[in-house]
């Protein structure tokens, strides 16, 4: 499991495992911070991650903020990957499955 090191989350959604997991909500309610506290929860756990930012909203000072003073050790485990257009992100889609193989957590920020 990769804990959104929320414990109220986790304790009400549980575990996830090998599942696709969608969250939606307006701008400004938290989405990409969620996404952001777990890829902190999977990199402090060893794991590795993979953030593919479509909104340009992957922020290293944010990341730094939410991860402490190990924040450089962390970000060591996060893989970003800047998504350019919708093709682009079409391409990244497609190799998911592979992607799969390499990373615990893949984020696709925003669809």
């Amino acid at each position: 499991m990769i804990s959104s090191n929320i414990q109220r989350f986790d304790d009400i959604f549980g575990a996830y495992n090998n599942e696709v997991c969608a969250l939606y909500g307006p701008g400004g309610s938290g989405k990409t911070t969620f996404a952001l506290l777990a890829c902190v929860s999977a990199a402090r756990d060893g794991k590795r991650a993979l953030f593919l930012d479509s909104e340009h909203g992957f922020s290293p000072e944010r990341f730094k903020q939410l991860a402490g003073e190990d924040y450089a050790a962390l970000l060591e485990r996060v893989f970003v990957v800047q998504i350019k257009n919708f093709e682009d992100q079409s391409r990244w889609i497609y190799s998911l499955v592979a992607a799969a193989k390499k990373f615990d957590i893949i984020i696709l920020d925003t669809l």
